[in-house]
C-alpha cells in the first residue's frame, strides 16, 4: 500500500496495493481495496468502499474510472521499489555512525579516483 504525504486516515482499512494520494483523506470505517486508488486531494467518506481496480476522485470521492493494466503494473512496481528502499533504510540504520562514515568515505574515494 502507499499513503501519500499529508494524507489523513481515520480508522479505515487499506488492503495490499491500495494507493492513497497526497492530501487525500479516508474516513472512519472506509475501505480501499487492493489496487483501489484514492486520487490526490480526494475525500472518501465514512463507510465508503473504493473497489479493487477503480480510481475515486473529488470531494466527496466518486468513481472516476477503472485502472488500466499498465497502471496496475506501475502500482506493483512502485510497491516493490518502496520495499527495497525500506530494506536499504533498515540496513543503514543498523550501522553505527563510524560504519556509516567509513562507507561514505569509501564511496567518495571510489567516485573521485582516476579511471
Amino acid at each position: 500500500m502507499y499513503v501519500g504525504p499529508n494524507a489523513r486516515l481515520d480508522a479505515c482499512e487499506l488492503e495490499s496495493f491500495a494507493y492513497v494520494g497526497m492530501g487525500a483523506s479516508v474516513g472512519r470505517g472506509a475501505t480501499v481495496e487492493s489496487f483501489g486508488v484514492v486520487a490526490a486531494g480526494a475525500h472518501v467518506g465514512e463507510g465508503t468502499t473504493v473497489p479493487a481496480g477503480q480510481i475515486y476522485a473529488g470531494t466527496p470521492a466518486r468513481y472516476l474510472r477503472d485502472l488500466t493494466q499498465q497502471e496496475k503494473h506501475f502500482i506493483g512496481e512502485h510497491h516493490h521499489e518502496m520495499l527495497q528502499l525500506a530494506q536499504v533504510y533498515h540496513n543503514m540504520t543498523e550501522l553505527t555512525l563510524r560504519e556509516q562514515i567509513d562507507q561514505t568515505d569509501n564511496l567518495l574515494q571510489y567516485m573521485f579516483q582516476d579511471p
